[in-house]
């Protein structure tokens, strides 16, 4: 009789702590990825580190609407130079999943994308060379393509030799009709 009462209270156990950890990791998937809230906008709008993304304004927070199975064009606007080359990252908040760019004319699946084609397309670290310097700032950006394979938060971050230099969260939605 003892040893049936403390098997049923081992079970109770590991099933209170699976339950917990379960919780844990869907809670930390945004945790671990930096997510919140869209980013609020100052007066600037949206800034990535040394890049204004002029798409992403609009409003109070960053956000963009997108239609789903394309790739969406976004323009980087540099804001200040850099030595170096200037990496990106991006992640869906709600499950962690890797966003992918097209800077450097990938070529691109004719649409509508699949699923599979945006885990595949493109890449997921853009390296951008800085801005050259015979031209000005306002003359010059990255034209390019996010690969929003679905809506919700994603959130986005610039590094320069390994380090953080800014991160966003942008709003993606599906463009209303």
């Amino acid at each position: 009789m003892r040893v049936l009462s403390v098997s049923a209270l081992a079970i109770s156990v590991i099933t209170l702590i699976s339950v917990s950890l379960t919780r844990i990791d869907v809670l930390s998937s945004a945790a671990a990825t930096g997510c919140s809230s869209p980013t609020e906008l100052g007066q600037s709008g949206a800034m990535l580190g040394p890049l204004r993304i002029p798409v992403f304004s609009g409003g109070g927070h960053a956000k963009i609407e997108f239609k789903p199975g394309y790739a969406t064009k976004v323009l980087l606007v540099p804001r200040r130079r850099w030595v170096g080359r200037l990496s990106l990252r991006g992640v869906r908040c709600s499950d962690g999943r890797a966003l992918r760019f097209a800077y450097h004319d990938e070529e691109l699946p004719g649409p509508p994308l699949s699923q599979q084609d945006f885990a595949r397309a493109g890449t997921l670290v853009p390296r951008l060379p800085p801005p050259p310097r015979t031209l000005k700032l306002a003359r010059y950006g990255y034209t390019g393509y996010m690969l929003f394979s679905d809506e919700g938060n994603w959130r986005l971050r610039a590094y320069r030799k390994g380090q953080l230099v800014g991160a966003i969260t942008v709003a993606v939605t599906p463009f209303s009709t």
